[in-house]
């Protein structure tokens, strides 16, 4: 007796075979669409990590039609899937995906490339006595003094040309803080191979001071690696806060270490890294590591001694978010200024603790960008990720405080890179794209160019804006119209997040690869001024 032979059908066999090409069909159209439908809130994040799920699960799928419905042999099946999943462990032993501020992949880093640390320590010579002064055209910290990315200085240019040409242009380690500036002194923190550096150059000519490193390295696969705060000059000392939580206090003319400090010893870090560069004021210098943990407690904002290192005081229990600490006075109060993940705070600059709090959580905690306080006791904030802005006015009466919202719109999102305000309109990046906002109503009044993720300050009238991409353009700040007067390459890269400093007219910019400086002062201004 013979045994019946079981075979699939022509008509099953070509259904199974068209599963393939309708799953690929499937997903040109999904992605198709999400780029087609438009997305203010969140841009070019939704649109991407919405693509990659629909091709995620389309590999998905066919990995499954190859095991179980494509009919070949099953050592064929199991070694399709094998090899599939080993390419895919082996690109993330052997590689790092860089991102860009919307967190869209740019590039690819081999990790076996990685450069191995210099010593450890100082190296380096002294700057003259004269090379650091206390100008008024200093920017020593960062946004400048008041934090607000205004300056001050000689006329600048009314037009940039394309092919204009930096004063220098150097490579400079990773990390995104930026630059402070003193006379001749150009301060910087960057990563060094498995280091932190301070590192003090020459403004003139760009040309290394000193260098003062210590073993610190943090990683962060969407951030980018390294530190992310700006420097303090304050007098004779320097003070810098790198990624994982050191605090140093250096010698601004040698780069010797006078103290240090673990602002997270009893505490953990948030996921992006410090950000808050610290602050020196009254005597103190103060910094916001916030509290991530329960050992934490009463210590999210930090206060030191700014001559020995030692606790003054610590006050907060909210966890951090990613601005600087701000000294301001409302309502007609001097006190410390925190922008955290949770919210905004007023805090009592003699350690008693918080005054005011406004209610404004970020997405993930994410509140980045700086916050604009405007006159009649009113503060502006604004976060990406959707949330958008908001104006709230303090009043103070006895021991009561108040912090009640004027208005909360959409007109702008803040992600990375601080606002400015001129006269009675607040100019920043929303979502990468350069927005005008009425004080008045939060209305916006106009949107023009995509810059991307990147900084801006202002002089005057002048708008000086650092693109993503390591583009340096000039905007007038004015409400009638979007106009820009010229904008030039500056640095190679496709993530220049690092905030830029502009003193006397010349504007220090910087990325995780490069540093170059720029002569903006108007010609007449360079012919008095002295180099």
């Amino acid at each position: 007796m013979s045994t019946p032979v079981v075979s699939s059908s022509p008509s099953r066999k070509r259904w199974r075979w068209l599963i393939p090409p309708a799953l690929v069909a499937v997903a040109v159209v999904g992605v198709a669409v999400i780029y087609a439908v438009p997305s203010a809130d969140f841009g070019r994040t939704y649109r991407f990590y919405s693509a990659a799920l629909v091709v995620f699960v389309t590999l998905l799928l066919l990995a499954l039609w190859v095991l179980f419905l494509s009919g070949w042999r099953w050592w064929v099946r199991l070694g399709l899937v094998l090899l599939g999943v080993g390419a895919l462990a082996l690109f993330r032993q052997a590689a790092r995906v860089q991102y860009d501020g919307d967190m869209v992949p740019v590039g690819i880093h081999l990790s076996w490339f990685h450069s191995g640390s210099p010593p450890a320590g100082l190296s380096g010579r002294a700057l003259e006595p004269s090379d650091l002064t206390d100008a008024p055209t200093d920017f020593p910290e960062y946004r400048n003094r008041r934090r607000d990315g205004v300056v001050s200085g000689p006329a600048l240019v009314r037009s940039l040309a394309a092919e204009a040409q930096p004063v220098w242009r150097k490579p400079v380690g990773g990390g995104y803080g930026g630059f402070a500036v003193a006379g001749h002194a150009l301060v910087t923190i960057e990563q060094r191979g498995d280091d932190e550096a301070v590192v003090c150059y020459d403004a003139r000519t760009g040309d290394q001071v000193w260098a003062y490193s210590y073993p610190a390295s943090f990683q962060e696969n969407l951030g980018g690696d390294g530190p992310r705060t700006t420097p303090t000059i304050q007098g004779e000392h320097i003070y810098s806060l790198g990624a994982t939580g050191k605090l140093l206090c250096l010698k601004a003319r040698t780069g010797e270490l006078v103290w240090q400090a673990d602002v997270l010893d009893q505490n953990k870090n948030v996921i992006w890294g410090m950000c808050g560069s610290p602050l020196a004021t009254e005597g103190l210098v103060i910094v916001n590591p916030g509290k991530q943990q329960d050992s934490a407690a009463g210590r999210a904002v930090l206060a030191f001694d700014a001559e020995t290192g030692h606790e003054v005081w610590h006050a907060g229990d909210h966890p951090a978010g990613y601005c600087s600490p701000m000294r301001v006075k409302l309502a007609g109060q001097d006190q410390l200024l925190i922008f955290d993940a949770d919210g905004l705070a007023g805090y009592d600059l003699g350690g008693k603790g918080e005054l005011w709090r406004y209610d404004w959580p970020g997405f993930n905690g994410i509140n980045v960008a700086q916050p604009l306080v405007l006159e009649g006791d009113r503060v502006f904030i604004s976060s990406g990720y959707g949330k958008g802005c908001a104006l709230v006015h303090l009043q103070h009466q006895g021991d009561h405080w108040s912090a009640e919202e004027v208005w909360k719109t959409q007109a702008l999102h803040c992600k990375f890179a601080s606002p400015v305000l001129y006269q009675d309109h607040i100019y920043g990046l929303d979502e990468g794209v350069l927005t005008c906002v009425e004080v008045k109503t939060g209305r916006r009044v106009w949107k023009g160019q995509r810059y991307g993720h990147g900084q801006l300050l202002r002089q005057d009238d002048l708008l000086v804006i650092v693109g993503e991409r390591g583009q340096v353009a000039l905007v007038e700040a004015s409400p009638a119209a979007f106009h820009e007067l010229g904008q030039v390459k500056a640095l190679e890269g496709d993530k220049t997040w690092n905030c830029p400093a502009l003193a006397d007219g010349r504007f220090y910019i910087r990325n995780h690869q490069q540093m170059a400086c720029f002569d903006l002062r108007a010609s007449g201004e360079r012919e008095v001024s002295t180099p």
